[in-house]
């Protein structure tokens, strides 16, 4: 079972701010939600912290979060901040670089935060900021499959350590399971809070070589709460490069189909005209009216080299009967090319190549990616089938001639 790895959604935010910021540093496009200054209040209670210092940095200010305040929590707990924003953003609050916990703060918000001070990233609770708790509701969701996770994978290694597999695979599969669901409600989370721009947390634990419907969605939610941020741009691009990927991998499956096509049984083999040795034209054509194999090899595969005894027996059998080889050689240097043929006894006349070595354009015409790569064909020059070796050759063989 594959997972993807889910790290905090703390530093998952501080990696994806910080790589926007940079990335969208040139662009100045620094539209706001509102161009009205409004202050926004931080009023904190934190535990087990009297006399430590709390600091509150913006991501958007640079590469880096780049502090804004900070203050020092008194003896009753409590540390407040008032803050002048103008839009939309997202803020770190934090008592040691590592553990700090992330704000979605609008103007005007007045925000109540709780936490406890030994692990701030772990114990926070926010009212008065609708970003910033819808934030922490994914936070949460996160953290309790990752909990269940790591539960279960404990199993696995107990049960495997004990020689229990039936009981390990159990647990692998509640492992599937609990994954499953965590996907399911990450997509809810997603599809309940469209404009959100607390989706920029569920960025990190979608596949983002692959969603791109949720890649949109999330692009959708920023473009509306936090329009020409950095953030909004990033996600743009990315999905932007999503959309030109899936696009040239759909492109190449369709190629790829049509060349399945081009070489299926029954379809007439793509022309090869190659010269031999001498220079000689020596077409497949121009063994129409025999069973021809054609065989794309080099003497530098050791693969082709391997099957080339087996090549050569059936060619002895049959070549009495209106059975022949076509040799197609991707190699790129004469004398390697002729001293393979003769040291592996390819008797038969109808060798050719250009001496393009995978530049060889017929490759392309028959799809080929690697060698060897058959293909027999028919009296008529019809394809009967491909990538016939070893005993699978012989038997087909034997059914076409009888013995």
């Amino acid at each position: 079972m594959k997972l993807i790895k889910i790290l905090s959604l703390a530093s998952c935010l501080l990696f994806t701010a910080n790589t926007f910021a940079q990335k969208s540093e040139a662009s100045k496009k620094e539209s706001a939600s509102t161009t009205d200054v409004k202050e926004v209040t931080i009023d904190a209670t934190i535990k087990n912290g009297i006399g430590k210092m709390i600091y509150v940095e913006n991501f958007e200010k640079s590469g880096l979060a780049a502090r804004v305040d900070s203050a020092t929590i008194n003896k009753k707990g409590k540390v407040l901040f008032k803050l002048k924003i103008d839009k939309t953003g997202f803020y770190r609050f934090s008592s040691v670089p590592s553990d700090f916990f992330v704000l979605i703060l609008q103007p005007g918000e007045k925000v109540a935060v709780m936490a406890d001070y030994a692990q701030l990233n772990k114990s926070y609770s926010v009212k008065g900021s609708v970003h910033s708790q819808k934030l922490l509701e994914f936070v949460n969701l996160v953290n309790h499959y990752v909990i269940e996770r790591d539960s279960i994978q404990n199993k696995v290694k107990e049960f495997a350590g004990k020689g229990d597999q039936a009981s390990a695979n159990k647990a692998n599969q509640e492992a599937t399971e609990a994954y499953n669901r965590f996907i399911v409600n990450r997509d809810k989370f997603i599809n309940d809070n469209p404009a959100s721009p607390a989706l920029l947390g569920a960025l990190n634990h979608i596949n983002q070589n692959q969603d791109l419907e949720l890649m949109r969605k999330i692009e959708n939610a920023l473009g509306t709460s936090m329009p020409g941020s950095p953030f909004h741009e990033s996600v743009k691009q990315l999905r932007m490069n999503l959309e030109a990927k899936l696009a040239e991998e759909q492109r190449k499956q369709k190629e790829q189909a049509e060349l399945a096509g081009r070489i299926a049984p029954g379809k007439p083999a793509p022309a090869i005209e190659m010269n031999d040795a001498n220079g000689n034209p020596l077409p497949l054509s121009s063994l129409k009216g025999k069973y021809v194999l054609i065989d794309f090899w080099a003497s530098w595969c050791g693969p082709c080299r391997k099957e080339n005894p087996n090549v050569v027996r059936v060619y002895n059998k049959y070549k009495d009967k209106g059975f022949t080889v076509y040799s197609v050689s991707i190699d790129s240097q004469k004398a390697n090319w002729l001293a393979a043929i003769e040291k592996d006894g390819l008797s038969w006349p109808n060798h050719v190549s250009q001496l393009l070595g995978w530049q060889t354009p017929i490759l392309k015409e028959y799809g080929i990616t690697g060698i060897p790569f058959t293909v027999l064909i028919d009296k008529e020059g019809n394809i009967i089938q491909t990538n016939l070796r070893g005993p699978m050759l012989e038997q087909k063989l034997i059914e076409i001639f009888g013995f």
